[in-house]
C-alpha cells in the first residue's frame, strides 16, 4: 500500500517535470492572435502593457 502511494507520487513529479522541461524558460509561443493583424490604428486608451 505504501508502495503504491510513492509511486503514484513519482509518478505525478516525473509528469509535472517533463511538462516544465519541455518548453525553456522564458518562452512565450505565439498563438493564432499574433499572425493576423488590423490595418487600423489601436487607441492607445486599448493598451495596457507591452514589450518589445
Amino acid at each position: 500500500d505504501m508502495k503504491v502511494s510513492v509511486a503514484a507520487i513519482v509518478l505525478l513529479i516525473a509528469a509535472f517535470c517533463y511538462q516544465t522541461s519541455s518548453a525553456p524558460l522564458g518562452s512565450d509561443p505565439p498563438t493564432s492572435c499574433c499572425f493576423s493583424y488590423t490595418s487600423r490604428q489601436l487607441p492607445r486608451s486599448f493598451v495596457v502593457e507591452y514589450y518589445e
